[in-house]
């Protein structure tokens, strides 16, 4: 039988502890080249299909005429409606955050109103998810003062 002998720390007599945080580094530096790409080719293919999609509604008249550029009242609207929008994205990515977590709070904070709050604020993502819920709320607060 082969004996093992005890080994403490690194037996490494050639290592360099500068070269090693040198390529940490640039490893580091990669990946946040690569985060923030995909994160570039996500928003252009988002800002594309909605840009494509406005497009295609204005040549089909599908957009109302209140929300017709030269309508009487646009940036009102517009706001109410973004601001709707970004509060229910932000229900959304809370939700897909918790699904990420557990199952039963993802499946919770679907069907049971008001438990989003209580699961984010347990699992420390609070802050994000309910500050941009707030934003949403607020721009649809102000565009409807503006309406008024």
């Amino acid at each position: 039988m082969q004996r093992i002998d005890p080994t403490i720390g690194n037996t490494d007599l050639d290592a360099d502890p500068a070269a090693a945080a040198e390529a940490l580094a640039l490893a580091k530096s990669r990946r946040t080249r690569k985060a923030v790409q995909e994160w570039f080719v996500t928003t252009l293919m988002f800002s594309t299909l909605a840009v494509g999609g406005a497009w295609f509604a204005s040549r089909a008249g599908l957009i109302p005429e209140q929300f017709k550029f030269g309508a009487t009242q646009l940036f009102q609207r517009l706001l109410i409606v973004l601001g709707l929008f970004v509060a229910f994205l932000a229900q959304l990515i809370g939700t897909i955050l918790l699904f990420r977590r557990s199952f039963v709070q993802g499946g919770l904070s679907l069907f049971v109103p008001g438990y989003i709050f209580f699961a984010l604020k347990r699992n420390a993502l609070y802050g994000p998810v309910i500050g941009t819920l707030c934003v949403g709320l607020l721009a649809v607060v102000a565009g409807t003062i503006l309406l008024a």
